[in-house]
């Protein structure tokens, strides 16, 4: 008896780690994306660089790793409708990690939001 509750009970913590840290992703991924379109374009940095330098600050303060993290940002359509895509891909690391069995191998977020500033 004490083995399955064990089990359960390591399954139950590495799940709940599995999404918070999601959540953290996401509202990195969010909050990034957000910062970005306030930029325009033409400026220094790029939107798209702006919110992947903002987006690594958030990961770094939350305890990721962002060495490992694949950030890649586009522009889709054109103005005066163009937005900023930010994609974020994370390899996740189980807290206890005994039972890896429907725990993903990767962390991962996309936000879509219309530029702000656009030339069109």
């Amino acid at each position: 008896m004490l083995p399955v509750l064990l089990s359960l009970t390591v399954g139950i913590i590495d799940f709940g780690y599995y999404f918070q840290s999601n959540g953290r992703m996401v509202a990195a991924v969010r909050e990034g994306t957000r910062l970005g379109v306030t930029y325009a374009t033409d400026d220094s940095p790029s939107p798209g660089e702006a919110a992947e330098a903002r987006i690594d600050e958030i990961l770094t303060q939350y305890g990721f790793d962002v060495a490992s993290a694949v950030v890649t940002t586009e522009y889709v359509g054109t103005a005066p409708d163009e937005m900023l895509r930010v994609t974020v891909t994370l390899p996740f690391d189980p807290l206890i990690g005994l039972i890896r069995v429907g725990l993903p191998d990767n962390l991962g977020a996309s936000m879509t939001m219309l530029l702000e500033q656009q030339d069109g």
